[in-house]
């Protein structure tokens, strides 16, 4: 199965194939607060089975906590 996708602001596009390696849910305040909900799901994939399709000069990462790296588009901090 492939799976497509992209950043909240639309310049990064990806696809990614196969299963997740894991799926969960966070309630923690990071996650909250990033997502406007009270939790929030998400899937995590092997490197190998994601593949950016657009926008790879903008992927971008920032520590928002020491346990918090969420990533995004550089387009996102401007």
């Amino acid at each position: 199965m492939v799976y497509s996708g992209d950043c909240f602001c639309g310049a990064v596009k990806l696809e990614v194939i196969g299963a997740p390696e894991a799926m969960g849910y966070c309630h923690c305040q990071s996650c909250r607060s990033w997502s406007a909900a009270p939790v929030n799901a998400f899937t995590l994939w092997k490197p190998s089975a994601v593949r950016i399709t657009a926008g790879a000069e903008q992927v971008a990462t920032f520590q928002k906590s020491e346990l918090s790296q969420p990533g995004g588009s550089g387009e996102m901090r401007e």
